[in-house]
């Protein structure tokens, strides 16, 4: 992220309408996540949220990764073989079933992984609420509750 970056949208941001604004912060967010916790740890933002959704889920057929991430079939191949090739997921052939259906499964060095990257992100979030109030932080995570909520509706 650049000097020039920052500069033109911080100086903008209180002008810009709410979900600007959210398109602005998750931006920064999202930049600040990659340079200091996934780059780091050699991941990409699209093979943590692989990881992640992973482990919440267990298996999944590389068409649900897909759709559950909204990216492109090339980048998810992209990214699986990475994470393959690092030994953090694994392809395995539907039992019983057709042999070009392929289920990914985390694999406990992708679990190691993805652990040690939430732990990174949990410290800097503690950073963060050292900003904040506990009032804020708790009218925050209802706003954001509240936004997830409405936008998981939209998809389904």
């Amino acid at each position: 992220m650049t000097i020039t970056f920052k500069i033109i949208y911080m100086k903008n941001i209180k002008n810009k309408a709410l979900v600007e604004q959210i398109v602005i912060v998750s931006y920064l967010l999202e930049s600040i996540a990659h340079k200091t916790v996934l780059e780091p740890l050699g991941l990409t933002m699209t093979g943590y949220k692989i990881l992640h959704i992973l482990n919440e889920n267990g298996s999944m057929a590389i068409s649900e990764i897909i759709t559950c991430l909204g990216a492109s079939k090339s980048n998810i191949s992209q990214r699986l073989d990475f994470l393959e090739k690092n030994e953090f997921v694994k392809r395995s052939a539907v039992a019983g079933g057709d042999k070009r259906q392929v289920m990914i499964l985390l694999t406990k060095k992708g679990e190691e992984k993805y652990g040690e990257a939430k732990n990174i992100l949990k410290r800097e979030w503690i950073k963060l609420e050292e900003i904040f109030t506990e009032k804020e932080i708790g009218e925050m995570s209802g706003f954001m509750n509240k936004m997830f909520e409405k936008l998981i509706s939209n998809i389904k």
